[in-house]
């Protein structure tokens, strides 16, 4: 979509041009240049008519101030403005007011007919409009003292006209800036039905932040020696994807750049592809840094060498391309990574150049961040080295533990044997069994009080279990939850 306030292309600056040169024959053909002139005649630049049957077109002021300079005059879209709302009031008025004729009117007609009291630029306001400002300045100002006396006022149970009431007081009070600096005032709901107006310490989190002054840019004029790395550059044109007319600005900016680097003792070096920038190392850190100029679409004719191969004809015109090409404006890139990235570019309000302090600043932050960052980590897998080697200690000593617990449960109960098998052989002498050989069963009870002899701890000696290293499996049940035994 095309606006009216756009800048005009080649082809309407040819009709424009045409026009101002009295629209001489044999020039134009067809009825092209009739569409285009109506489209000038849509912005102001030249006035069309068709009185008596015939086509004429000639130029305004602003079309021969366009013509000469370029651009539109500086009241150019305000003039028009203004001039529509006059139309449309002289429309709907039906008969022109005193001050519509006066306007039309000669100087001396206009200063003939001028009301006195139209001399001032703007007139009193109404006797109500007076009165309603000055008792709601009246009331903000009672509302802000009570607020720096008690923080906080309440009102009980208002209607809605209250409540709209109070809005405007509140809103009166910050647009004439009565709330004390550094404050703020906020309304709210309060109970079932109150209006609580409150002073808070602070700005709105989402108030408009103010934009920050640029300080005097870093970037000199001109410099006798460029920096070591800039210095070994055979082809400056082939490093930089910019305009010709920008290496120089480049390689202001970076020398400064480069030198800040130095300076903080950051170690500097082309990339391998030195069309992707200057790497930065701090502290183990890398950082890639490019610098490329700003692309825009634009209508854009053809250039000599592109209708050199083409056959074309004297009467014939070419209409403009819409390309995406170069506008001018430096950008300023800061790579962390892949996915991370600051950008900085020249705007109506800052260059590159007055983005330098906050580049390196930007730099040293994240290098500070990255720091940070890697001692936490650092940190943490001490932590976790620590609390594997406790755990694994634990797990040790809890394994030691419950070999000598099975090893007395394994004593205990070979001493009951042994004591039971006793007591077995004493029952079996007291009471000799009829058709036994006497022989067979001395020779049994003897086995067997031997054999409680070999099992009873008590006879051959207790001992606690030998020592054994454990292996990694053995201490997984005694770690906790989610720990390995070979790692931490």
């Amino acid at each position: 979509m095309v606006a009216r306030t756009d800048s005009i292309n080649q082809t309407q600056c040819d009709v424009l041009r045409w026009v101002s040169d009295g629209c001489p024959d044999g020039v134009m053909t067809g009825n092209g240049h009739k569409v285009t002139a109506k489209a000038l005649e849509w912005r102001g630049l030249v006035a069309l008519s068709k009185k008596g049957g015939g086509w004429r077109a000639e130029v305004t002021d602003a079309g021969r101030y366009y013509l000469e300079y370029g651009r539109y005059p500086d009241d150019h879209w305000v003039s028009r403005k203004s001039a529509r709302k006059r139309a449309h009031r002289l429309q709907v008025g039906g008969m022109p007011t005193r001050s519509a004729v006066v306007h039309n009117a000669s100087p001396a007609e206009s200063e003939k007919h001028r009301d006195p009291e139209s001399v001032t630029s703007r007139r009193p306001p109404p006797d109500t409009t007076a009165r309603i400002s000055v008792e709601r300045r009246a009331a903000a100002q009672k509302l802000i003292d009570e607020l720096i006396t008690s923080k906080r006022v309440i009102v009980r149970q208002p209607d809605e006209s209250v409540r709209a009431e109070w809005r405007k007081v509140v809103d009166f009070a910050k647009r004439h800036k009565m709330i004390p600096a550094g404050c703020r005032v906020e309304k709210f709901r309060y109970g079932r039905n109150d209006l609580q107006i409150v002073l808070v310490q602070g700005v709105h989190p989402n108030a408009k932040r103010p934009i920050e002054a640029t300080t005097e840019s870093m970037a000199p004029d001109s410099i006798a020696e460029l920096h070591p790395l800039l210095a070994s550059l055979e082809n400056p044109n082939a490093a930089f994807v910019v305009s010709e007319l920008l290496i120089p600005r480049v390689l202001r900016f970076l020398h400064v750049f480069l030198t800040e680097c130095t300076v903080r003792d950051f170690a500097v070096d082309w990339s391998p592809n030195k069309r992707n920038g200057i790497v930065i190392a701090v502290e183990g850190q890398e950082y890639h840094l490019t610098v490329t100029e700003e692309t825009e679409k634009r209508d854009v004719l053809p250039t000599q060498d592109e209708l050199a191969g083409l056959k074309t004809y004297a009467w014939q015109r070419f209409q403009a391309e819409t390309r995406v090409a170069p506008n001018g404006r430096l950008a300023v890139a800061l790579i962390y990574s892949r996915w991370s990235r600051r950008n900085w570019a020249d705007r109506k309000a800052w260059t590159i150049e007055d983005k330098l302090p906050a580049i390196l600043a930007e730099l040293e932050s994240s290098a500070r961040a990255e720091r940070e960052r890697k001692a936490e980590i650092e940190h943490r897998k001490q932590q976790k080295q620590q609390a594997w080697e406790v755990a694994m200690d634990r797990a040790g000593s809890q394994f030691q533990e419950d070999r000598r617990i099975a090893a007395l449960n394994s004593q205990l109960s070979d001493w009951e044997k042994a004591a039971r098998i006793r007591r077995f052989c004493e029952a079996c002498e007291a009471d000799p069994v009829r058709n036994v050989d006497s022989a067979d069963r001395g020779e049994w009870m003897a086995w067997c009080r031997d054999y409680a002899d070999r099992i009873d701890p008590v006879v051959r000696g207790p001992s606690a279990p030998a020592q054994c290293e454990p292996r990694p499996e053995d201490l997984r049940p005694y770690l906790p939850q989610g720990m390995t035994p070979y790692q931490p």
